[in-house]
């Protein structure tokens, strides 16, 4: 999910520096089902009015392939500066998934950072950072993929920081006429209930048993009955080759004959399948992987039909944003046991000498919209419905506000009082 260019040209001869009174409008997103949206500061040639800039300046190299940057307006270092965008879609929706694409330049000590917040910038959590500074002048062009977000407020904050030489030694969003670039953002947006009804059971970056030393597994491992207990266990995302890794895998002793494939199994508790009208499992893989779910396949990607031995080669070489993609394939609703699951995926490179491998998963089941029943027992009336999952709200208006009892109600609940025109709903956690 990265490339690196050495720059041709060193610190600019002339210099021009643009700077603007701090002018912010969160990024409206609508009501989708997608949105998308870029800033090329080689066009706009000024900050982007829809982030806010603080402790910035826009840079413009004329003399140097016409370059445009962005980079800290403190000449005193160290220091650093913050590129913010917050992204809203219309009332009543929520932001699913985005797909980013960002630059970090460094032509001296210093790093460019990109964080994410879900809760109105309360907590972050990273999802870039340029590699440190190894004495040579680079760009970092990194791709990534936040999913299942169901926010109703997405923030992105971008830092820059520079440590030694001049504040304009680290840069974010460098896009020259030689190596251009353009910031962009694509997502998806899907109303509150439908969100409501997605449970992940299989996050991004969960912790898998791995095999990495290049040996042939067979088809036995596929099993869930197989014994990985002497595997070593990691976070994801996994693979080598893009410095974005949680966990590095091992490739073997000669770079130019990498292992072929590499093996990852991990199990998961899902207590009651039935309560799911639909799974759907998202697949990063580069180059092509093969998914099996309690021993049966069930997603093949990028790879070719047939038997699949540890010497299958991908089908097609992965490269640029498409490493950062999360391929998504519907899961039969057969294929799942109540209580313990047990998944298992193989990575396939292209070549042997194939800079890289990636890998990480994610899958998700949507809740069957549970019903709430009313019936009249004597003089009360009784509220009930089957799945625990659920919450019971009431409102005097159906239009709420919608508001849940202080204490967690079980079904069934009874109403023998006198109450006043009332509505009840069901809601999710």
């Amino acid at each position: 999910m990265f490339a690196f260019a050495v720059m041709r040209f060193g610190l600019p001869l002339v210099l021009f520096l643009c700077t603007v009174p701090e002018i912010f409008a969160a990024l409206q997103v609508g009501s989708g089902p997608t949105f998308s949206y870029t800033y090329s500061p080689r066009t706009r040639r000024a900050l982007d009015t829809n982030a806010s800039n603080v402790g910035v300046y826009f840079g413009y190299e004329p003399t140097v392939m016409n370059c445009s940057y962005i980079a800290v307006v403190n000449t005193v270092g160290p220091a650093n500066g913050t590129v913010t965008y917050v992204l809203l879609p219309d009332p009543g929706n929520v932001i699913e998934h985005v797909t980013l694409n960002q630059k970090g330049s460094l032509f001296n000590n210093g790093d460019v950072t990109g964080e994410y917040s879900t809760d109105g910038g309360t907590t972050f959590k990273p999802f870039f950072t340029t590699p440190p500074y190894a004495g040579t002048d680079n760009s970092y062009t990194d791709g990534a993929v936040l999913r299942n977000l169901m926010t109703a407020r997405l923030t992105l904050r971008y830092t820059i920081a520079w440590t030694n030489g001049f504040n304009y030694n680290a840069q974010f969003a460098r896009d020259c006429d030689d190596a251009a670039f353009t910031l962009s953002m694509q997502g998806t947006i899907l109303p509150q209930p439908e969100a409501d009804r997605w449970r992940v059971v299989v996050s991004s970056g969960s912790i898998w048993k791995f095999l990495d030393n290049g040996s042939n597994q067979g088809t036995a491992w596929r099993s869930p009955t197989f014994d990985d207990g002497t595997w070593p266990s990691g976070p994801a995302e996994f693979g080598y080759g893009d410095m974005d890794e949680a966990t590095v895998n091992r490739f073997g002793a000669n770079p130019a004959s990498k292992y072929i494939t590499t093996y990852y199994r991990r199990s998961f508790e899902l207590a009651t399948p039935a309560s799911y009208d639909g799974f759907i499992l998202g697949l990063l893989r580069d180059d092509g992987a093969v998914v099996y779910l309690n021993g049966v396949e069930i997603f093949r990607s990028n790879l070719p039909g047939g038997t699949i031995l540890s010497s299958t080669l991908a089908t097609n070489s992965v490269n640029g944003i498409d490493e950062a993609l999360f391929h998504e394939t519907a899961v039969p609703l057969n294929r799942f046991r109540p209580g313990t699951n047990h998944l298992a995926v193989e990575i396939h490179q292209i070549l042997p000498d194939s800079s890289d491998i990636s890998f990480d998963l994610d899958l998700k089941g949507r809740l069957i919209r549970p019903r709430l029943n009313m019936a009249r027992n004597g003089n009360c009336i009784v509220l009930s419905w089957d799945d625990p999952d659920f919450i019971l709200e009431s409102a005097n208006d159906v239009a709420g506000p919608w508001v849940r009892s202080a204490v967690k109600l079980s079904s069934p609940v009874p109403f023998c009082s006198d109450l006043p025109e009332i509505f009840f709903r069901l809601s999710n956690p």
